[in-house]
């Protein structure tokens, strides 16, 4: 299939583009509707779908269920994610937790689910949209890692990311208020500002049956942030007109490194607009570095396979639209 413009589908939702004059924007009544509902708070909008996250959890496969809620408690997504996989959130229509709003990003958000010692952890990033989520307690954040459920809201909308292993098969409550209940509490640590040294975090001492939940900082943008301590290892992009070589170290590739056209995540010469706005996110994830496509209209590949998400290996290089390439390396001295 040929490769496709972003500028064509720069609006997943007709509904949402201007028409006419440029200054204008035509909404329906729903539209204005929209502007002005908020979200439901967790416990509400978790009362509302108990049954459907029941089923989603009772699949040995999925080994967190998650579910997007309108403001009105309309289930508009709805998925399990397996150990490894990601998901990205956002209003393009390549996203698969489409969150149709205009004060929706193309790409607002991208989750990464990964089985850490037993148990599912539950990583969020917000793509840099400019409009950072709020998480249970009401405090806004740009990425959070969960050990255990995270309820967060973008928008109008409720995200419900929910362990399935929590519960063994058959042994979901059936009633929304208990289920409620069996779940564990959430402490929340912030983490946001603080150096460290590795992709671990510093260890917090919680009481027992107690949710972590970090906040952390932004991805940070390649060839535009300044590297944070030693580096780490290396990033090529090469294209058409050449070649650019970025070092990064521990702390921004523990962030995450976000690569696109966009001002946001800049990687480049991409005349024909095949390249997403924001279309890759390169991100250590324990001792394993990730390559997650966010949703990206023409795709990302190695060795001519298709990627969603992935781990890299050293040396490895990955395949943009419009002969872009990036390639990865950890460089010899970098720690473990």
């Amino acid at each position: 299939m040929a490769s496709r413009s972003e500028d064509e589908t720069g609006v997943a939702d007709p509904s949402l583009s201007p028409e006419g004059n440029c200054n204008t924007q035509l909404l329906d009544l729903d539209g204005f509707e929209r502007l002005a509902r908020r979200p439901l708070g967790p416990h509400e909008a978790f009362l509302g779908v108990h049954e459907r996250l029941g089923a989603l959890a009772a699949s040995a496969e999925h080994a967190v269920a998650a579910i997007a809620v309108d403001g009105r408690g309309r289930i508009v997504a709805e998925t399990g994610l397996e150990d490894g996989r990601a998901l990205v959130i956002g209003r393009h229509s390549q996203c698969l937790f489409r969150l149709p709003a205009a004060d929706v990003s193309l790409r607002q958000l991208a989750a990464h689910v990964r089985v850490e010692d037993g148990a599912p952890v539950t990583r969020l990033w917000d793509l840099r949209s400019g409009h950072p989520f709020a998480t249970e307690d009401g405090t806004t954040a740009s990425a959070v890692v969960a050990e255990g459920p995270l309820f967060v809201t973008v928008g109008e909308y409720a995200l419900l990311f929910v362990p399935a292993a929590r519960f063994s098969v058959g042994s979901w409550p059936r009633a929304g208020e208990e289920a409620w209940r069996a779940l564990p509490p959430r402490e929340f640590i912030e983490r946001r500002g603080a150096t460290s040294v590795g992709p671990r975090l510093a260890h917090v001492k919680l009481a027992k049956g107690v949710s972590r939940i970090t906040r952390l900082d932004a991805p940070s943008i390649l060839g535009v942030d300044p590297p944070e301590g030693p580096a780490w290892a290396e990033i090529i992009v090469r294209d058409p007109s050449g070649g650019v070589r970025h070092h990064v170290s521990t702390e921004q590739i523990s962030r995450g490194v976000l690569l696109g056209r966009s001002s946001r995540c800049q990687i480049g010469h991409d005349v024909d607009g095949l390249i997403s706005r924001v279309h890759l996110l390169l991100v250590r994830i324990g001792p394993e570095v990730w390559a997650i496509d966010t949703a990206s209209t023409n795709g990302t590949q190695r060795t001519g396979v298709a990627i969603e998400a992935a781990v890299l290996r050293d040396a490895d290089a990955l395949e943009l639209p419009g002969k872009t390439t990036v390639h990865f390396r950890r460089l010899a001295h970098a720690g473990a």
